[in-house]
């Protein structure tokens, strides 16, 4: 667009938004105006037969939902408790209805006081949900009450056999809003960067000598613990930042490594990240003059020889692929994807979904235009990419175009069997959808480990090869 056309749009844009906000002022004025009109109070006489009708339930509600840890009869006896008290100051929740509570809040404040205020249901007060949240004071990098919250954990969940105790660390940074708040409580302005102690003090320096304020947090670096053979998911710190460095990485993620080892008693197995260029690097600086890829580190923590494996997260493996074929005589057209003198086209998918992905009998039912047009939020969706680079889009693009999208069929193939390999999260996946590929792995002499290994990485090797490593030019792009 041009800047003429951006203004006029934007114009009419400010227009629909200021007309929207009068009709739902307009709309709120009615419905309060319907409300008092025709609007019904309850007698305490009513109320109580509502309270009566519903203890008179309470058998049927038994009948249905037999199981007496049944979420269902929770509800129903929560509610039933509520109404039978004078004073509802004295209403002693259940914890599973606080922690439920807690997680419709934190999805969405509004619908929450919502439904609290609606009269259907009766629902715990914030203040009370704010003390439950708030036990432990919140405070950036390893606080030693949450080390404390984790050991209760792990007593909770009884975690003495060994195989229990394995568990990964996971990492990710999240985009926040710049903003200081003033702690009234410690006097303190929240909102800068603020790392490790070490990470603290080389920026602390780096500022002084470069004669620079300090800089506010754009970025929240999440370290997380994830158990391998438990359930076990803890938040253990996080981390104010501008865009985290390998070399920061580096002292946070071995500190935390150190204090699950020592402190806490779990063996960590293994830490995993997305692609993004720090985590790269960070893994890189584990070379030790190692050939080839660097994949794990000796765990100097551990009394027992192991290592630490880094592991990339597969959903941004397929993201990626999936944009990146996405920009291949598409979009952005920064690529053209080309591979034994045939196309991998994003065109051959966008064919597909206009010739044959309307109307009644549609060869791929879950191709869709978010699929096809990807904007700034749907290229962050993992189920987009895992369908699109499925196996019924390949066998659609067969069957219709044949052996012209045979190297596009061949890419989506080998990028839906890999993500399939490592998205296994249940026992019985595999029968529920009768594919062998999401299947626990039982051996380590799995077909599915060798195909990895052999089969995808050949692929690209000679893909790679083929295209002098990957600066072969077809008309003015550049390949792989």
């Amino acid at each position: 667009m041009t800047e003429s056309e951006k203004l006029t749009k934007l114009k009419q844009l400010t227009a629909l938004s200021t007309d929207l906000k009068t009709r739902v002022k307009n709309l709120e004025k009615k419905l309060q105006h319907a409300i008092q009109v025709n609007g019904l109070s309850l007698l305490d006489s009513d109320s109580k037969d509502f309270s009566t009708l519903m203890k008179n339930q309470s058998e049927e509600i038994k009948r249905q939902y037999p199981d007496d840890s049944s979420y269902q009869r929770l509800f129903w006896e929560q509610q039933i408790k509520f109404n039978r008290l004078k004073d509802k100051k004295g209403m002693r929740w259940h914890p599973m209805m606080i922690k439920w509570c807690l997680y419709l809040k934190s999805k969405s404040a509004s619908t929450y006081d919502a439904l609290r205020h609606s009269g259907f249901i009766n629902l715990p007060s914030e203040r009370l949900l704010y003390d439950y949240s708030h036990v432990i004071k919140p405070g950036v990098g390893y606080n030693p009450n949450v080390m404390e919250a984790l050991a209760t954990e792990i007593k909770q969940k009884n975690l003495t056999e060994e195989w229990q105790q394995y568990v990964g660390i996971l990492h990710d940074e999240i985009r926040i809003k710049e903003d200081l708040v003033y702690d009234k409580h410690s006097g303190e302005l929240i909102g800068f960067v603020n790392l490790d102690q070490t990470g603290n003090s080389i920026q602390n320096i780096e500022q002084s000598l470069k004669e620079e304020a300090p800089k506010m947090a754009k970025n929240v670096l999440v370290i997380m613990v994830r158990g391998i053979a438990n359930n076990l998911k803890f938040p253990l710190a996080h981390f104010a930042t501008t865009g985290i460095t390998a070399d920061q990485l580096f002292t946070i993620l071995w500190e935390a490594v150190e204090i699950l080892e020592l402190d806490a008693g779990l063996k960590v197995l293994f830490i995993t990240s997305d692609g993004a260029s720090p985590n790269r690097r960070f893994i890189r600086l584990h070379a030790n003059n190692q050939n080839g890829i660097v994949y794990r580190s000796l765990n100097r923590y551990a009394d027992d020889g192991r290592h630490i494996y880094f592991i990339s997260d597969a959903p941004h493996f397929l993201k990626t692929a999936r944009n990146c074929m996405s920009n291949s005589f598409s979009h952005k057209k920064s690529r053209n994807l080309w591979k034994n003198n045939k196309n991998i086209s994003w065109m051959h998918i966008v064919n597909l979904f206009k010739d044959h992905c309307s109307g009644g009998l549609r060869l791929c039912p879950k191709l869709t235009k978010n699929h096809i047009d990807i904007s700034s939020f749907g290229c962050m969706k993992v189920s987009l990419a895992a369908q699109v680079l499925s196996s019924t889009v390949a066998n659609a693009l067969e069957l219709v175009y044949g052996p012209d999208t045979s190297e596009t069929v061949c890419f989506i193939r080998h990028m839906n069997k890999f993500f399939d390999c490592l998205n296994t999260r249940s026992l019985y996946e595999a029968r529920n959808t009768r594919n062998n590929n999401v299947a626990p792995y039982t051996s380590e002499d799995d077909e599915r480990l060798q195909y990895l290994l052999n089969d995808f990485l050949q692929y690209f090797s000679e893909w790679k090869a083929n295209n002098v490593a990957g600066q072969v030019v077809q008309n003015g792009l550049i390949s792989f």
